[in-house]
């Protein structure tokens, strides 16, 4: 696939993405710049920030998604696209199979999104629909994203964050490009 985005709305959301990594980046080294901290938070960003900016990441994500589909699609509903699930099955009714064309990148997505739901709907820890409906689908997910769950607790690292936004340039730029 091209490296470049196809639509204004790609080309605006990559701008999105990378303006939230640059933030993300100067509140890690700010952070880094301070004086010691104990040993266990020596020059590693606040798990809030790192959090925040992963939820960041991953809506940029889902609005280039949302908005990509209703420009191809405008008759769906608001409801039609309301979950990342529903919008993958209609995104595969025009040019973007997740399951073949994307599979190099959809599950990490996956993961994310699953990651960014614990901390918006749990504050971290994996909520009670994700560790009784959905367990095993969690957990082969997470593990798809490389995010360390420790128990119930999603932990954060800088290296997760840079991953994501890695995975969400990618499959904007897929979605983008595949679209018809």
């Amino acid at each position: 696939m091209p490296d470049l985005p196809k639509t204004t709305a790609g080309e605006e959301s990559l701008g999105r993405l990378r303006q939230r990594l640059d933030e993300f980046e100067v509140a890690v080294a700010v952070l880094a710049a301070r004086p010691w901290r104990g040993r266990h938070q020596s020059g590693q960003s606040d798990e809030g920030i790192r959090a925040n900016a992963l939820v960041d990441l991953v809506a940029i994500t889902e609005n280039f998604s949302v908005h990509r589909l209703l420009g191809v699609a405008p008759a769906l509903t608001d409801r039609q696209v309301g979950t990342w699930y529903s919008r993958k099955d209609h995104w595969a009714n025009h040019g973007v199979d997740h399951e073949t064309a994307l599979a190099h990148v959809w599950p990490q997505m996956d993961g994310f999104v699953v990651v960014r739901n614990a901390f918006q709907h749990g504050l971290g820890v994996l909520t009670q629909q994700q560790l009784t409906q959905h367990r095993d689908d969690v957990l082969r997910v997470l593990s798809q994203c490389g995010v360390f769950v420790d128990g119930a607790r999603v932990r954060l690292a800088d290296t997760d964050v840079r991953r994501c936004a890695s995975t969400c340039f990618a499959y904007i730029l897929e979605v983008d490009n595949r679209a018809l």
